[in-house]
């Protein structure tokens, strides 16, 4: 799970519907707890995008495990007299892989995307959605790119901008917790600069003609120039593609660490809990 990936997470917890979800498991009420919940999300997202889609693959497993994932949340929701997943909250969830990618994508560190690669992007997870059970007439990919595009921005003015400046507490909290786990393979990554670029990626702005101060968490003058450095990086730095190799090697690494020896996960976890056995 990448940064973009992140920011969409960090923008889907702001929804009500899904922050009342949340209340009602235990999967995302700890810092252990999220630990334990993301892990497995890293090897699922590698075996989406490496993996042939067909039956029997790893593919198809990972799937499986994610309606399975689904399914036991919609229970526990439903056991405490709360709303279950629905067809809303699934788009809302498909945003959360694809929204800021392509609505936001210098924002996000996306540079050179041909037509091409953002048709086959689309394509993908609106296969993926059709696998998850979302209906055709609500799957956010089944219109032309420029349909898609469209309609994150107006997710992004209707749906998120407004929930996220309720700064709800849970949200906060929720979201502290998920950029611990993702900081164990991206170490620059604070909550600090991603509760404050989530913030700025929501506003209508569309391109980035200077880079914004960080408004949405008060910051002192180390973070708020730690917040333009990292900005810096992924709007202007992640242009090149050299620095993109070398930064999705180091991503590479890291997630390798993080199935077999998870050292950044020690201070945070301890060593016993950092050892997630996870496979598909």
């Amino acid at each position: 799970m990448g940064l973009s990936q992140t920011f969409g997470l960090i923008s889907l917890y702001a929804i009500s519907s899904i922050i009342n979800v949340l209340r009602t498991t235990t999967r995302n009420s700890t810092a252990l707890a999220m630990y334990k919940r993301q892990v497995p999300t890293f090897v699922i997202m590698a075996v989406l995008y490496t993996s042939d889609c067909e039956p029997g693959s790893k593919f198809w497993k990972a799937i499986s495990f994610i309606k399975h994932m689904h399914n036991s949340s919609s229970k526990g929701s439903i056991r405490a007299k709360s709303n279950p997943i629905n067809q809303k909250d699934m788009v809302l969830s498909q945003f959360l892989f694809l929204g800021f990618p392509l609505a936001r994508g210098e924002m996000c560190g996306f540079h050179g995307i041909t037509k091409e690669e953002q048709e086959g992007f689309i394509h993908f997870w609106r296969v993926i959605g059709y696998l998850l059970g979302i209906e055709e007439r609500f799957n956010l990919c089944s219109f032309p790119t420029h349909k898609v595009i469209d309609i994150c921005d107006l997710l992004i003015d209707q749906a998120f901008r407004p929930e996220i400046q309720k700064k709800l507490p849970l949200m906060l909290e929720t979201s502290n917790y998920v950029c611990n786990v993702v900081s164990t393979v991206i170490p620059e990554l604070t909550t600090t600069f991603a509760l404050n670029h989530v913030y700025n990626m929501v506003q209508k702005k569309h391109t980035i003609k200077k880079i914004p101060d960080p408004i949405y968490l008060e910051t002192n003058f180390i973070v708020g120039f730690y917040y333009k450095c990292m900005v810096f990086m992924m709007v202007y730095l992640m242009s090149f593609s050299i620095f993109r190799i070398i930064k999705n090697g180091i991503y590479g690494l890291n997630i390798l660490l993080l199935r077999t020896f998870p050292i950044f996960s020690f201070f945070k976890y301890g060593i016993a809990d950092s050892f997630i056995n996870f496979s598909i």
